[in-house]
């Protein structure tokens, strides 16, 4: 479709995300010229990343399925299937599945993160699904013990 970016249900490619959880993509930086990107996410009971900050992109979420427990600066929200939250740029957040059951959203981040903002998630996320296969905590107790309180690096 030269004129526009059609993908069906189940459709995109699909990959881990940095903690190893399923992400599929819906739309791509490529997609885009940069402008955004959107995938569709996944995170089992109790899993999402702790509080942090993206200081040059928005980060939205629309709950497709299950309930997300949101931390936007001092607030917590809860979220159930149907619901959408917009982060601006530099506000600290953080979530996790508060369900009971695998959780589906889709995030959109804008503009599209850079590839060096990539390869740093992934270096980040590898450390992470290193030490959650050890058994050495939650993807919130080892994000916080790999790069401790968030200080506005983290894309």
């Amino acid at each position: 479709m030269p004129d526009g970016i059609f993908v069906p249900p189940g459709g995109g490619e699909e990959s881990p995300d940095p903690i190893g959880y399923p992400q599929r993509a819906k739309a791509t930086g490529a997609d885009t010229a940069n402008g955004y990107t959107l995938h569709e996410m996944m995170k089992p009971p109790g899993e999402g990343p702790p509080v942090h900050v993206h200081p040059d992109m928005e980060e939205a979420f629309y709950v497709l399925e299950g309930e997300f427990t949101f931390t936007v600066g001092q607030e917590e929200i809860v979220a159930p299937a149907g619901s959408f939250l917009l982060v601006p740029r530099g506000v600290l957040h953080g979530f996790r599945n508060s369900g009971g059951a695998d959780g589906r959203y889709l995030r959109l981040f804008s503009p599209a993160p850079s590839e060096q903002l990539g390869r740093v998630w992934e270096a980040l996320g590898g450390r992470v699904r290193a030490a959650r296969e050890r058994s050495e905590g939650t993807t919130h107790e080892i994000f916080n013990r790999e790069v401790g309180r968030p200080q506005g690096n983290t894309g």
